[in-house]
């Protein structure tokens, strides 16, 4: 038994190396993506894009609204360039590190066939999140894949439903961060939230419903903080999901816990409880030190009911 679970660890772990090697080939190639854009838009000494949003728009009125504002742009100062586009879609095939997207009210489709690397915004413009509904009806591995250390995508005031057949609607991995705030995340019979390769996830004000399985999945080393937000209806079962994993499950293994008494990872002590979400997600190097190759999850004044 003993030599069966050696092979049987050193597969995983063989198939693990080769996972992080390919998703770190995909990301260093989306940064390089990124900065080509970047290059190449440098018409103007604006370093970012606002995109606005609106399916609603016809060809002409994108044109016109563009045009209008390259001429606004040239006869003053502004501090950032503005660009009308259809879909999402079209803004993750042009956008470049700290760019925000703005979508107007009403129903948004997205392909999921785009991973986000960089520094992205993504809020409506309407007060109410339910305003603003974003849908994936395709077949895609995730809704919202993130990858990369410099991945920062902050999600505010819309409505995530899922539609299609994914994997999750939201995967982190290679230290990505995402940061919600007031948004619904409607899984609609589909999987959740999965973290992985120490990413960190913070939910302010957010909603998690009806998931396939737990609501959110952390694995080794990742982060998870949880204010104000609920978790709902989440673990039911299908045929490729078993029952009963509830609103949150965290993985380890016995290796794990053995790398960690190895890395002689220090007590973790904050400075003080007020602001831990910031804390943790810009860590000063003493907290850095504490937090690397530990699990965390902190849960304040939430709900987490029926699950």
């Amino acid at each position: 038994p003993y030599q069966t679970q050696q092979c049987v660890s050193s597969y995983l772990y063989r198939n693990k190396a080769a996972l992080i090697e390919e998703l770190t080939k995909k990301y260093e190639s989306a940064m390089c993506t990124l900065s080509e854009r970047k290059r190449r838009r440098s018409r103007t000494p604006m370093e970012r894009r606002i995109y606005h949003i609106d399916p609603d728009l016809d060809t002409t009125q994108l044109a016109q609204r563009n045009d209008a504002h390259q001429q606004r742009e040239h006869a003053s100062q502004l501090s950032a360039e503005r660009y009308w586009v259809n879909t999402i879609d079209e803004a993750l095939q042009s956008y470049v590190d700290g760019d925000v997207l703005e979508l107007s009210e009403g129903r948004h489709v997205m392909s999921g066939s785009y991973p986000i690397c960089g520094t992205l915004t993504v809020r409506g413009v309407a007060k109410s999140n339910w305003k603003t509904l974003i849908e994936n009806e395709c077949q895609s591995a995730h809704f919202i894949w993130c990858i990369g250390k410099d991945s920062r995508i902050n999600l505010e005031n819309v409505l995530i439903r899922q539609c299609g057949s994914h994997a999750g609607i939201v995967r982190l991995s290679l230290r990505a961060q995402f940061t919600a705030k007031n948004v619904i995340f409607h899984c609609n019979g589909l999987e959740g939230f999965y973290l992985e390769h120490e990413s960190k996830l913070w939910l302010d004000h957010c909603v998690v419903l009806n998931s396939v399985g737990a609501a959110v999945h952390i694995n080794t080393g990742c982060k998870c903080l949880l204010t104000c937000s609920n978790i709902v209806h989440c673990g039911e079962c299908d045929e490729h999901v078993l029952s009963g994993q509830g609103a949150i499950v965290i993985y380890g293994t016995d290796v794990n816990y053995a790398e960690h008494l190895v890395r002689q990872t220090p007590s973790l002590r904050f400075p003080s409880m007020d602001n831990v979400p910031h804390m943790v997600l810009s860590p000063d190097p003493t907290l850095a030190s504490m937090l690397r190759g530990r699990t965390y999850l902190y849960v304040q004044e939430c709900k987490i009911k029926s699950n």
